[in-house]
């Protein structure tokens, strides 16, 4: 299993810290969320942790909703960003959201003409799951298995799961967790996203490993040898990661009773 420590571009004072972590061998990659209006001439900094980048583009708690019309024009410019940044850094892979609040037909519109004009930021590119509610009460594009497979058969994207939109959804949606899962995987994730959280609700807390009530190992066990999987917990810190380290720990362990 290799992990990854989650920081925003407007993070730079995390960059020391998280320097001092890769050569312990905390993580193995880093995944950075683009933070509208983050200076992109700050990538260099970002470079020099020598560690492979996948890059996570603005949600729509940030600023982006492709399931939107009215925020087309908003959405664009959030795309000419993401792929300044991918110039910048050449991730592996760019995570996106489909939206909420509006359809996914139009989530495919803007996306396929968004594209056409940016295709750097769509190359690689993978599509999350997300809860069916939203932390505002609103309603999630792509909150089950059947509306992530047409993001990807129609954009031609991969797909990353994360193991806590999936639980929500699935208690949402009133579906089998075991049987939800198993056809999330179904779609060969490229990458996961592991985080605690309470068992049987419709939001998502993105807690601290070992804070909620969630089966780490079990979770853990879907991950293949070798998989990818971005721990995405919160900071506690302005400038320290040691909440992290302690996730970390925490992973490790739980993947070992994992088997």
């Amino acid at each position: 299993m290799k992990l990854g420590l989650k920081l925003g571009t407007q993070g730079t004072v995390y960059i020391d810290a998280a320097q001092e972590l890769r050569k312990k061998g905390h993580y193995d990659f880093l995944e950075l969320f683009i933070v509208p209006g983050s200076d992109v001439s700050q990538a260099e900094k970002w470079r020099s942790l020598d560690v492979p980048f996948v890059l996570h583009a603005p949600h729509s708690m940030a600023g982006m909703n492709p399931s939107l019309l009215e925020m087309e024009e908003g959405n664009r410019k959030c795309i000419a960003e993401v792929a300044a940044w991918v110039r910048a850094l050449k991730p592996g892979n760019v995570i996106y959201h489909a939206g909420a609040k509006g359809t996914l037909s139009e989530t495919l519109r803007q996306f396929k003409s968004f594209k056409q004009t940016y295709p750097d930021a769509f190359k690689n590119a993978l599509i999350e799951n997300k809860p069916k509610m939203g932390l505002n009460g609103e309603a999630c594009i792509g909150a089950d298995p059947e509306e992530v497979a047409s993001l990807m058969r129609e954009l031609g994207m991969g797909f990353c799961l994360d193991f806590g939109h999936a639980l929500c959804a699935a208690y949402s949606l009133k579906r089998d967790e075991k049987e939800f899962l198993d056809a999330f995987l179904a779609l060969k994730p490229e990458l996961y996203h592991l985080s605690d959280g309470a068992k049987h609700t419709q939001l998502d807390s993105h807690s601290h490993l070992g804070a909620g009530s969630l089966d780490l190992p079990w979770l853990l066990s879907l991950v293949p040898k070798g998989g990818r999987v971005t721990l995405e917990t919160g900071k506690n810190h302005a400038e320290r990661l040691d909440d992290f380290i302690e996730d970390v720990r925490f992973a490790r362990e739980a993947y070992g009773k994992a088997g």
